[in-house]
């Protein structure tokens, strides 16, 4: 990173780190334990070409056992002691009230006794901690000549791989950056993590061949523009629409269209995309997991909300029936 000869940072974060745990007298110890495999290797392999193994720049696992985490233990086993004082103190003093009928001494002793039992309750670590910290950090800075598909993975565990395709690099003074998550023996971990090519259309790799959009029975989710309207024409779909026509049936089922000069929505409220249900057409940037997710996954098909889009998609699957009646004759 120094030398500065890369155009292609990748910063992944791999496992799950060290969960907090409570040990000793009346829990007032606490600690850091690790979760999973100690020291996962990360691998990423460039056009499908040898495996690179980085090494971490940051093991939290051993970061986790400094003892400055645990600057309040003196105090907890403090309360501790202090409590189990007080307790049997207490106890002593109310048994011997009650033998000599000291109603005084008995009330001091149960005061005692509680005090000691509050001071203990004190005595507990706080085992909260958070949930998301990885187990190990990577920094990794490649070279990219053009446009290439990086794979990662952990080694020895085929469930966390990951597969990039069509990765642009940036350049040295500006390098492109990713961000990325690994996970150890992910159960059934999703096909579109490793999938190479997209199942929808969109604004970054867009309009697919003989295709049209998802409002209507395809599987485009392009941003309307006069160049999206002409690929869906040269595929002999939507002849007589005109742009402004396409903005419409987007308008008549609610959906926000973004401003390509500014294409991510700021609006929580409309910040789900169509493909989950929402009423957002936005592109993610490209090489993040949530483009994989949108793009690269299976989603149901839309169901229209507006007579004149639940129409045109009708006559649309009558157009593709006919073609194929015409294809078989």
């Amino acid at each position: 990173v120094r030398d500065s000869d890369f155009n292609t940072l990748l910063i992944v974060d791999v496992g799950k780190g060290p969960t907090k745990i409570s040990y000793g007298p009346d829990d007032a110890l606490s600690r850091f334990a690790p979760q999973g495999p100690t020291d996962p290797q990360l691998l990423v392999s460039v056009n499908n070409s040898n495996w690179i193994r980085p090494v971490p720049v940051c093991d939290v696992d051993q970061m986790a056992v400094d003892y400055r985490w645990n600057n309040l233990e003196n105090i907890r086993v403090a309360k501790s002691v202090l409590g189990d004082v007080f307790i049997y103190g207490g106890l002593t003093a109310a048994t011997i009230g009650a033998h000599n009928r000291n109603s005084d001494a008995q009330i001091a002793g149960l005061a005692a006794v509680l005090a000691g039992l509050l001071a203990k309750s004190g005595a507990h670590a706080d085992t909260r901690y958070l949930e998301l910290i990885p187990k190990s950090i990577f920094l990794v800075p490649l070279k990219l000549d053009d446009a290439s598909d990086l794979k990662l993975q952990i080694e020895g565990d085929d469930t966390s791989r990951l597969l990039l395709p069509h990765v642009s690099p940036g350049t040295s003074t500006s390098p492109h950056t990713l961000y990325l998550r690994l996970l150890n023996d992910t159960p059934d971990p999703p096909a579109y993590l490793t999938r190479a090519n997209p199942r929808f259309g969109n604004d970054h790799t867009g309009v697919r061949p003989q295709d049209y959009p998802y409002i209507l029975g395809g599987h485009d989710c392009s941003t309307p523009t006069a160049a999206v309207l002409a690929a869906y024409q040269s595929a002999g779909f939507l002849n007589e629409l005109t742009l402004a026509d396409l903005i419409d049936l987007y308008r008549a089922e609610n959906i926000s269209i973004p401003d390509l000069n500014d294409p991510y929505p700021v609006d929580p409220k409309a910040a789900r995309h169509i493909l989950e249900g929402g009423s957002t057409l936005f592109t993610p940037l490209p090489d993040s997991l949530g483009f994989k997710h949108l793009f690269y996954d299976s989603h149901p098909a839309y169901k229209p909300h507006s007579d004149v889009v639940r129409n045109l998609r009708d006559q649309i699957r009558v157009q593709l029936k006919n073609r194929s009646e015409t294809d078989k004759n």
